[in-house]
């Protein structure tokens, strides 16, 4: 023993010795009190205010997910805390055992470099009334050859996190641990307690992302053209009132395909604003829309009721509006008289009406009315504005916007450099748009002012 203290462990084994095994307790203690308990304390309060909200909804569609989930995240958060506060327990417990050990070790060095009888072992002696015996003994009983917590520190990963009847014991195993009766290493591991949470987290986790899926998914799209390609379209949601005693939401979509430029295609897919309804579309219908041979060169919605598009024809391009909708309620006189566009309509149950059983699928090769407008003079109602083929001004863009009331279109010049604006809410002798800006205004040296930007 001599020999040992003297020639191989030394003041500097013993200090190496020392430092080591208190910063391990003291790691131990720390990462148990700073990260892991305030961890679980966080999980604690959103699993628990999760499983408020779900009992308080009760599985409807609002929040889809049991109780019972939260319910036994609880439970495990609760045992891992319950292994938690055993290994600080323990680590306290055996760091004040080391310490005592450690001190009895540095007194039993000093007292063997020391000569018998001078005064340095006389003074080294006086020091072993400091000694805690009984510490000293525990700790050499039990730390320096098994420690308390090893079962709580090991990582057996081969068998998996343990069932929840074996974990409902846990509480019998700390006893068993703390009497050194034979238990399951399993039931105290850090490990397997943390895999065990991690799991149930992980089976909430995916019913939440399949509950918010169900939620957000789309469903079947309606096939506005197969396998074609479109020189102008455009799209508008429209919330119209009570159709076969339900509010709908309907989507119109207008394409004009490139193969025949003086075709419209209009879809009307309606859908069901409760909250319970299918993510399919409830039903779906297509008008199309002949107008005179020439070129769609582009269309654009208005709003809620009208659409216009440029109509380019051989003498002159037109530009043309539809009314395709009757959502907007038509009670406010003044907003008659300035959609004063007399032509029929395109809406009427005719046309436009749910289809029994619901057809999303249904498209242009196979729609349920075909308007013919392919002649000027039928044509004609529509005409807001002609652009005749002697000016230099050949509109290809459309833009509309502004507020209630002072609604106004930019229709942009085939060259991107000449542009004209229209008040869509004014007309002139009951049918022209008035327009209320150009760009092609001679200036005082006789050129013409070119929109910028």
């Amino acid at each position: 023993m001599r020999e040992w203290l003297v020639d191989q462990l030394r003041e500097t084994g013993w200090k190496r010795w020392d430092h080591d095994v208190n910063n391990g307790y003291h790691n131990i203690m720390a990462d148990i009190q700073l990260n892991l308990l305030p961890a679980l304390e966080r999980c604690t309060i959103v699993a628990s205010t999760l499983r408020g909200l779900a009992i308080h909804h009760g599985l409807n569609e609002r929040f889809n997910i049991p109780a019972e989930n939260f319910t036994q995240i609880l439970d495990r958060i609760c045992k891992l805390r319950i292994v938690a506060h055993s290994i600080l327990v323990y680590a306290g417990y055996e760091g004040r055992q080391f310490s005592a050990f450690s001190k009895w070790l540095r007194f039993q060095i000093d007292m063997q470099v020391t000569e018998p009888g001078s005064i340095a072992a006389e003074e080294t002696a006086e020091q072993e009334a400091g000694i805690d015996y009984i510490q000293v003994l525990a700790y050499v009983e039990g730390a320096l050859n098994h420690s308390k917590l090893d079962p709580f520190l090991t990582q057996d990963l081969a068998g998996g996190p343990p069932s929840l009847e074996d974990v409902k014991d846990i509480k019998d195993s700390l006893e068993k641990h703390r009497m050194g009766m034979p238990f399951d290493n399993a039931l105290l591991a850090t490990t397997s307690s943390a895999m065990e949470l991690d799991r149930s987290c992980k089976e909430v986790y995916g019913k939440i992302a399949t509950w918010q899926a169900s939620n957000t998914s789309l469903g079947e799209g309606a096939i506005t053209l197969e396998k074609e390609q479109v020189s102008a379209k455009d799209m508008r949601m429209v919330f119209e009132q009570e159709i076969y005693g339900e509010k709908h939401m309907t989507t119109y979509v207008i394409v004009v395909p490139t193969t025949t430029k003086n075709l419209i295609h209009i879809h009307r897919i309606l859908d069901s604003v409760s909250s319970n309804a299918s993510k399919d579309a409830s039903a779906a219908d297509v008008c199309t829309l002949k107008l005179p041979t020439g070129e769609i060169r582009d269309i654009k919605f208005i709003d809620d009721d009208f659409l216009m598009a440029i109509l380019c024809t051989t003498d002159a391009s037109h530009l043309i509006t539809i009314q395709y909708s009757g959502a907007t309620p038509t009670t406010d006189t003044e907003q008659l008289s300035r959609r004063a566009l007399s032509p029929p309509s395109l809406h009427d149950d005719s046309i436009f009406q749910s289809l029994h059983p619901p057809n999303p699928n249904r498209n242009h090769r196979n729609p349920r009315k075909t308007w013919d407008r392919s002649t000027v003079a039928a044509l004609r109602p529509y005409i807001r504005h002609t652009f005749f083929a002697a000016e230099r001004f050949v509109p290809e863009k459309l833009a509309v916007n502004g507020r209630k009331h002072r609604r106004a279109v930019c229709v942009l010049g085939r060259d991107r450099r000449h542009y004209k604006v229209f008040d869509l809410d004014n007309m002139e002798d009951g049918m022209e748009f008035s327009e209320i800006a150009t760009d092609e205004t001679t200036g005082g040296q006789g050129r013409d002012t070119f929109m910028t930007g």
